[in-house]
């Protein structure tokens, strides 16, 4: 015989231990962890589920309202884990649907636990409305494999096809053995068996989402690394192509101007020849900080190869993409670098392109601002004229 409250103890303990330690890591990887909270929360919600169904073992007086929080937190757990994985595989949760059924289930339980005392009744609206949400759940699943194969999305699936047998099985039984379903469910060993494996299920669930949540992760890690400078953690050469080209595409349609600053130091090699790597690369975290203090925060700053950055300005005119060059280089000449007892002055140029034309691209953009710093470099102040793409 199945001891129901040890499974029902350790359930708690194993989904407590996965809802916290997820916690921990969206505390650190926030940005990653897409679809991490609501699975967070699912697990939370097994634990307290479980934690309360264990406690008719306090006697028939707990019975009730164990039967009540368990079955909230089964539901919860089992909605929450829809929610947290349509928004790891990119679809969208049928979350009107989702919270009707699951609504229903737990009011009729409610129902059926209080006002009309039905065993039948509570365990069949229980298992109905969990069977609906995971086959909602594995429509979505088989839905994402068709566009992206994964071993963890099949290992899910397979999982919650098994939680969904299960439950099929108990909605049956109900059925089979309804005009003597009270004794069915004390005496058989069938119930309990039932039982241990939606939980066992539900945790392997859990888990299952856990994997695929750390496979995204790496994903949106290695994609991140592609458009990111390790060195001054600014997008790189690539991202900055891809906003200046969707700038463009927004933009020129309805006659609105798009601006880059193109800056670029100078005499920066002596710095690595003077005093080594080491400095040169603390100088380019220093113009980088120098940079973001006086730009606004609707632009986009990325670095532009060994010494140079570009500033994308979506929606902004020549005269302010002027101004914020200005700006940039005098920013930069009067905040040098303190190493120690001594300070090491950088100097830098800056050029200014800007664009209406509908056909304009992001090579012509970024030609037209490159022509504005070659003759910026040869200016006494660093700065240039605007190019604007006739």
């Amino acid at each position: 015989m199945l001891d129901l409250t040890s499974i029902l103890f350790a359930t708690t303990l194993v989904a407590l231990c996965m809802g916290l330690m997820l916690r921990v890591f969206i505390r650190g990887f926030d940005p990653l962890m897409r679809g991490a909270r609501p699975i967070a929360w699912a697990c939370l919600m097994l634990a307290c589920g479980s934690a309360a169904s264990a406690l008719r073992v306090l006697g028939p007086a707990w019975l009730s309202l164990a039967i009540v929080l368990g079955n909230f937190g089964t539901l919860a757990s089992q909605g929450l884990i829809h929610v947290g994985l349509c928004r790891l595989i990119d679809r969208h949760a049928r979350l009107p649907y989702i919270g009707a059924v699951l609504a229903c289930s737990f009011i009729a339980s409610v129902w059926y636990t209080f006002a009309m005392p039905s065993l039948i009744g509570r365990v069949a609206v229980l298992s109905v409305g969990l069977l609906v949400t995971v086959l909602l759940t594995l429509w979505e699943l088989y839905c994402s494999l068709r566009l992206r194969r994964s071993v963890v999305t099949l290992g899910l699936i397979v999982t919650l096809g098994v939680l969904a047998a299960t439950l099929a099985l108990r909605a049956a039984s109900v059925w089979v053995f309804r005009d003597d379903f009270d004794r069915f469910y004390t005496d058989s060993p069938l119930q309990p068996l039932l039982l241990v494996v939606v939980m066992i299920t539900l945790v392997l669930g859990i888990l299952m989402c856990m994997m695929l949540l750390g496979e995204r992760a790496l994903q949106r890690l290695r994609e991140n690394a592609r458009r990111e400078d390790l060195l001054t953690g600014l997008p790189n050469r690539l991202a900055a192509d891809e906003a200046i080209e969707a700038a463009l595409e927004r933009n020129a349609p309805r006659g609105r101007p798009t601006t880059v600053v193109r800056v670029d130091l100078d005499n920066f090699r002596q710095f690595n020849d003077w005093y080594g790597h080491d400095v040169g690369d603390a100088v380019l975290r220093h113009v980088t900080t120098c940079i973001r203090n006086v730009m606004p925060r609707s632009c986009l700053l990325a670095r532009w190869g060994g010494k140079g950055y570009i500033v994308v300005m979506p929606d902004a005119g020549p005269e302010i993409g002027a101004g914020l060059a200005r700006d940039i280089v005098l920013e930069i000449s009067l905040s040098p670098l303190e190493l120690g007892h001594f300070d090491i002055e950088i100097a830098a140029c800056a050029g200014v392109a800007c664009s209406v034309r509908s056909e304009s691209t992001t090579d012509a953009l970024m030609l037209s601002a490159e022509a504005a710093l070659d003759h910026a470099r040869r200016n006494p102040d660093g700065t240039a004229g605007v190019r604007e793409l006739d």
